[in-house]
């Protein structure tokens, strides 16, 4: 079996998924007003939420493991933990796992990652209405709708400045 990092492993589903891995922490990131930890949502069903897995063997030793979220059945507190193991993750198919970090900061980022899969369907709903109605108005039009036509769509369906009717009063 041939080891590998963790950051080799996310460029590969991030690649698998056609996912800027950048981008993506920068875009949830600020949309969860976070700057480590940020959960990645590679599609409305994987969203990647990381955890502490083990504790550091030196300087810049990654410890930091991801779990899917719509994996995650429980967190449960672990009384007798001191530095090592402090909460244990529950997941689909019985499995656990040790996580080094408290049960209210795992529950926070499953939170978060819940946030960051709301906002992931959210937007992948409002491209697929777009892309709906773009389709709509091409086969309405017979083939004279062109590709500025979309852009123009586009532009106005995006337009969010609050310019409505009662900002216009």
């Amino acid at each position: 079996m041939e080891e590998k990092t963790m950051k080799a492993i996310l460029k590969g589903l991030a690649a698998y998924f056609g996912v800027d891995l950048k981008a993506t922490r920068k875009k949830y990131g600020q949309f969860l007003h976070c700057a480590i930890s940020v959960p990645l949502p590679l599609s409305g069903d994987v969203i990647l939420v990381p955890v502490k897995m083990r504790l550091p063997r030196y300087e810049n030793d990654g410890a930091t493991g991801y779990i899917n979220l719509e994996d995650v059945e429980r967190v449960e507190e672990k009384e007798d933990g001191g530095e090592r193991e402090k909460c244990r993750l529950y997941l689909k198919g019985g499995h656990s796992l040790p996580v080094y970090t408290s049960a209210k900061i795992i529950r926070q980022r499953l939170h978060y990652g819940r946030m960051a899969q709301g906002h992931y369907r959210n937007l992948r709903q409002i491209i697929n209405d777009d892309q709906a109605l773009l389709k709509a108005m091409e086969n309405r039009s017979k083939g004279r709708w062109s590709r500025l036509n979309n852009e123009l769509v586009l532009f106005f369906l995006r337009d969010d400045d609050g310019d409505d009717e009662e900002s216009m009063h």
